[in-house]
């Protein structure tokens, strides 16, 4: 966890085996870096209600978290809560299965960023995104979309203008449902 303005930077590969698990954390204008891939799958998790619970990026307060490798992740690929603060995912080739609150979240001032991958939304009530009034949720690059179960926008958001000042696809066009 990078905190109160320090620096972290992983260089080697990280995979959580249990529940839970958040990869990279920063606060308070701290900054995580990770190079590596990242695998956080459940993989010793065997109640249902437990899964779908990781963060791969988390940053609040101010703070920055960037994955700079692959994401493999059962839960949020990328978090950003608090003005200023951004999580990153950047490799491109992403693999997000989303839970109940959503693939990619920004709330708070927060910016969360996906260079482009896959989600997967395969649970009942589970979103592709959710950003608040204030939160922004960007696809740069090429983000395939496949869903089985969940909920693309929620009835109250289910409006034009609502949706495209919270996610945006920086122009790219190959982005598909």
């Amino acid at each position: 966890m990078g905190d109160n303005q320090g620096i972290v930077n992983a260089k080697k590969n990280t995979e959580a085996v249990n529940y839970g698990a958040i990869i990279a954390y920063a606060k308070n204008k701290g900054q995580v870096t990770v190079d590596g891939t990242v695998k956080a799958i459940d993989k010793n998790t065997t109640l249902e209600d437990n899964k779908y619970k990781n963060i791969g990026a988390f940053a609040e307060a101010g703070g920055q978290a960037d994955i700079k490798g692959k994401v493999t992740i059962n839960g949020i690929g990328a978090f950003a809560k608090g003005t200023d603060s951004k999580a990153q995912l950047l490799s491109g080739i992403d693999e997000i299965n989303a839970g109940t609150v959503g693939g990619m979240v920004a709330t708070e001032g927060g910016y969360a960023r996906l260079n482009g991958g896959t989600i997967n939304i395969t649970k009942d009530n589970s979103r592709l995104f959710y950003a608040d009034a204030t939160g922004k949720v960007d696809f740069t690059g090429a983000t395939a979309i496949n869903m089985s179960k969940g909920i693309i926008l929620p009835q109250e958001e289910n409006n034009t203008a609502f949706y495209s000042s919270k996610a945006t696809t920086g122009g790219d066009s190959s982005n598909k449902i």
